[in-house]
């Protein structure tokens, strides 16, 4: 049997609902699809992209206040060590 597996990262997988709404759009009539059609498909994909805007969004937000408030730090990001005194 083979397998399908689903992308592991939220990127591909998002590419991958993209797909399945253009092939529900290019085929769902000729096949007779009455559950899963593009507009229902995009519907479901449309508060997943919200979701990743707002963590992004906030994650950089984050990033800036942590760079503000630690200016030894620098420009280097939330991962850096900080400098030694």
């Amino acid at each position: 049997m083979a397998a399908n597996p689903l992308p592991q990262g939220l990127d591909e997988l998002l590419a991958l609902a993209e797909d399945m709404a253009d092939g529900a759009a290019a085929h769902g009539v000729a096949i007779g699809l009455l559950q899963n059609t593009e507009p229902r498909i995009r519907a479901d994909i449309a508060p997943l992209r919200t979701a990743k805007l707002n963590y992004e969004t906030a994650k950089e937000d984050a990033e800036r206040r942590l760079v503000r408030s630690h200016p030894e730090r620098g420009n280097e990001g939330m991962d850096a060590e900080p400098k030694p005194q």
